[in-house]
């Protein structure tokens, strides 16, 4: 976190254009999140770097707004084949905590800052057929798992069956 963007890139490019080609080797398919550390841009930047397909980006949505990008905008930009997974989740940006590394509580879907319905309706004019997780992490204080994972579940169901899509 403490350091530039370019030496972090640096140090980490020879390790990850080792793992990319023992993946493709292996016939793995190797994904790399998206968190706090990189702007997405950064980060495809970086895997760019490898000189292979692999790896994709597992773009995890809430983690993307931290940074500072706009999530809808980025699956517009995102060439499909780089696009491996993605991390469904909305989180709150809190007043005077919007530091990649502060509070982004989990919130219920549709509720937060994400944009989740615009990102689901991009994923779907793209023609996106990959892994799409909803994942819930440092829920806001009083909301519980299982309700918020139901409601979750529910807010793209419904958005799927709106659209007359199948699933992501």
């Amino acid at each position: 976190f403490h350091q530039p963007v370019e030496a972090r890139k640096h140090l980490l490019a020879a390790p990850l254009r080792e793992l990319a080609r023992a993946a493709r080797d292996e016939g793995v398919l190797l994904s790399v999140e998206n968190h706090a550390d990189f702007r997405v841009r950064d980060l495809l930047d970086l895997l760019a770097q490898t000189g292979t397909p692999a790896p994709g980006l597992c773009l995890d949505l809430g983690n993307a707004l931290r940074t500072g990008d706009a999530p809808a905008a980025l699956l517009r930009e995102i060439g499909p084949g780089r696009l491996f997974m993605v991390q469904l989740k909305d989180v709150l940006r809190v007043p005077g905590d919007e530091d990649p590394r502060g509070w982004w509580p989990a919130v219920e879907f549709g509720s937060g800052h994400a944009d989740l319905a615009g990102c689901l309706a991009i994923l779907r004019e793209r023609g996106y057929d990959g892994p799409a997780v909803i994942e819930l992490s440092n829920l806001h204080t009083g909301l519980e798992e299982t309700t918020v994972a139901r409601q979750a579940a529910g807010f793209v169901r419904h958005l799927m069956v709106q659209s007359g899509a199948g699933a992501l």
